[in-house]
């Protein structure tokens, strides 16, 4: 008698190494189920994105105490918080949804040190060459407040600036130290409304933070903020090596853990916007804090097309159900909690997308390509960043 073939049902993973129990259970665990799902969205959030939800969250337990608070970062930690509460429901009581973005937490972070070096520190995980009128917004300063101190100087909001040298650049030095008062005062107000907000949340004296991760600036300017009376951990999806020189042994990362690891770095680069657009909430991101602590958010990107916030929340939706059911099942005790299969949807499907994608995307790059030289002047050709794209874009990361 013939042994029945095993019938694949899901469209991104495979049955590959049945030596490797972890993958063989989580996609066997798939493949029984996903066939229920009717929507193709709901389905891919099953099987790509469900196994990574499922092993960060579990991850993250383990590495907190649940008695303490955890605050999980808006907005890419949205979900995380959903799949935390389903797995975790009665450990959950001190689970925070912490509202606040890079760009809310870094005025108020100057508060004690509005210097030029400080600043330098809190805009590392930004692009390496930005304009004035950039940099400024990414401070929640108004750009036009300051176009007297810039004309003095020579400069203007469309000057392009390297973030990383900023204290060698003379002119921005000058300007810089010229509105360094103003700055601070602001700094103070825009803190002045994140502790009425903070204190609302009622934490514990001990804080975990949790967040996708990368640098772990949002973690470095509450700990500029929070230092005297709390103490702060945090723990991410990825850390990069140099988050160490902002907040020390303070973070812990699941897949990278403070290793210049360039193969993981390249993979997070071309990755992370899949990574994030899945975790993140369809709801503006934290844009600052009013005096009395309430919370101002900005429009939501996609406000006006109801169809990629469709996609995204079903996506969700999927990944959300392969938690709840995995959680559920005897067989979750099966698996070790670790990176290792981590990716491998997320890895399959870029890679299944690209076969089907190649040609097209070839020729239209090649349109693009040579469009763009054609329009692009000489200006624009200078001082473009490293000649390497993957290694410029993975130093972004």
């Amino acid at each position: 008698m013939a042994i029945p073939k095993i019938r694949n049902h899901t469209r991104y993973l495979q049955h590959v190494n049945r030596q490797d129990i972890d993958a063989s259970v989580i996609w066997g665990f798939i493949n029984n189920r996903v066939c229920a799902i009717t929507s193709s969205l709901e389905k891919t959030g099953y099987e790509v994105y469900g196994p990574l939800l499922y092993l960060f969250t579990a991850w993250i337990a383990k590495e907190t105490d649940s008695s303490k608070t955890i605050l999980f970062f808006s907005r890419d930690c949205y979900l995380v918080k959903k799949a935390y509460e389903l797995m975790f429901n009665k450990e959950a009581e001190k689970a925070v949804y912490f509202l606040g973005s890079r760009k809310s937490l870094t005025l108020p972070a100057m508060r004690n040190d509005a210097s030029l070096s400080h600043v330098e520190k809190l805009i590392k995980s930004e692009p390496v060459q930005m304009t004035v009128n950039g940099l400024l917004k990414k401070l929640n300063l108004k750009p036009s407040d300051y176009d007297n101190e810039l004309k003095k100087y020579g400069l203007d909001l469309d000057t392009v600036i390297d973030r990383g040298h900023l204290s060698e650049n003379t002119a921005f030095r000058m300007f810089y130290q010229d509105i360094e008062g103003k700055i601070h005062l602001k700094a103070c107000e825009a803190a002045e409304g994140f502790f009425k907000y903070f204190d609302s949340l009622k934490c514990t004296d001990e804080i975990q933070v949790v967040d996708i991760g990368w640098r772990c600036t949002m973690q470095y300017c509450l700990k500029n903020l929070l230092s005297e009376k709390y103490t702060m951990k945090g723990v991410y999806l990825g850390v990069r090596e140099d988050a160490q020189v902002l907040i020390g042994n303070e973070c812990k990362g699941f897949y990278l853990n403070g290793v210049n690891d360039f193969d993981k770095r390249c993979f997070f680069a071309s990755m992370t916007a899949l990574i994030e657009i899945f975790f993140t909430e369809t709801n503006g991101s934290v844009e600052s804090y009013d005096k009395d602590g309430t919370v101002q958010r900005c429009v939501y990107e996609c406000k006006d097309d109801e169809s990629s916030k469709k996609l995204v929340e079903e996506i969700q939706k999927g990944a959300l159900k392969f938690v709840k059911d995995f959680r559920e099942s005897p067989i979750s005790d099966l698996i070790e909690i670790s990176a290792k299969h981590l990716f491998d949807g997320l890895q399959q499907m870029g890679k299944k997308n690209t076969e089907i994608q190649s040609q097209k995307i070839r020729a239209k790059c090649e349109t693009l390509e040579h469009s763009a030289i054609n329009k692009m002047s000489p200006s624009h050709l200078s001082h473009q960043g490293s000649e390497n794209p993957a290694e410029e874009e993975a130093e972004r990361v």
